[in-house]
């Protein structure tokens, strides 16, 4: 699979933004033709950072979410939260007026509050035609991005395939990193919650001490095996804790020793 971009895009705003960019906006663009992912005014397309960092195995899930965050902050996306679980934490996006703008690809230049249409130079070389991603969450195939100056013969027309679908929300694959810390199951085995999770609760609970709470939960779990959770139950485990840390003030300036009441209310959230 090829992975490209606009270069005046990437100029702008950096490389791997202008390749998210023109990702999210192929489901965008798809999701609006089928009239799907509606909410707020706006056409929408989810993924995780997780799922991201294996279509795009070139670059870490830190990276990506750096990137996706800049191009929040420059207004060219919105992130939102349309999932049926309430703790199902896969995000979605959309494009913003701005981000439509720029990717319509007559628009990088802002002056005196509005945008201008320069006249565009190199157009041969400049914006490059997407393939579309075959999977938004998985692909083995190695991605490539193409370098407009490399001189290749034009690539014959693929056989028609049928069009992807956009997968349903599911919880993250197996990690790709090194855990910060594995909370025990009840079969046995070990959930790893990895760095990239940790500061993502950050973002959700910012008054608790994260690395601590974990740290406590592996050692309530360890001395209560009869109360261990199962794989699809952990995951409402670690965010029932953490929400309940979060309303008592967090414990950001010295771990909170709970009651044992409390303990097991969280243990049964």
């Amino acid at each position: 699979m090829n992975h490209s971009f606009s270069v005046e895009i990437a100029t702008k705003y950096g490389m791997l933004e202008a390749i998210l960019l023109e990702h999210l906006n192929f489901w965008i663009a798809k999701n609006k033709a089928n009239e799907t992912n509606f909410y707020d005014g706006l056409y929408w397309t989810y993924s995780s950072t997780k799922a991201l960092s294996q279509l795009f195995p070139y670059v870490s899930q830190k990276s990506i979410s750096r990137a996706l965050h800049h191009l929040k902050d420059e207004g060219l996306i919105a992130f939102g939260n349309y999932n049926k679980s309430s703790y199902d934490r896969t995000m979605w996006y959309a494009l913003t007026e701005k981000g439509d703008l720029v990717i319509s690809g007559g628009d990088l230049h802002l002056s005196e509050g509005k945008m201008e249409n320069p006249e565009k130079e190199n157009q041969n070389s400049e914006n490059v035609q997407p393939i579309p991603d075959i999977s938004t969450y998985i692909s083995t195939d190695k991605s490539i991005i193409e370098n407009p100056t490399d001189s290749c013969p034009e690539p014959e027309e693929p056989a028609a395939e049928p069009e992807p679908e956009e997968p349903e929300p599911e919880e993250p694959s197996a990690e790709l990193e090194p855990p910060f810390i594995t909370l025990p199951l009840n079969t046995g085995e070990e959930h790893p919650v990895t760095a990239g999770d940790v500061e993502e609760y950050k973002e959700l609970y910012p008054a608790v001490n994260i690395e601590q709470a974990l740290r406590s939960m592996r050692g309530w779990l360890l001395s209560n095996p009869g109360r261990r959770k199962t794989a699809r139950g952990i995951r409402r485990f670690i965010n029932s804790w953490l929400s309940r840390e979060q309303d008592r003030g967090g414990n950001m300036r010295a771990p909170v020793r709970a009651a044992r009441s409390d303990l097991e209310a969280w243990a049964n959230g």
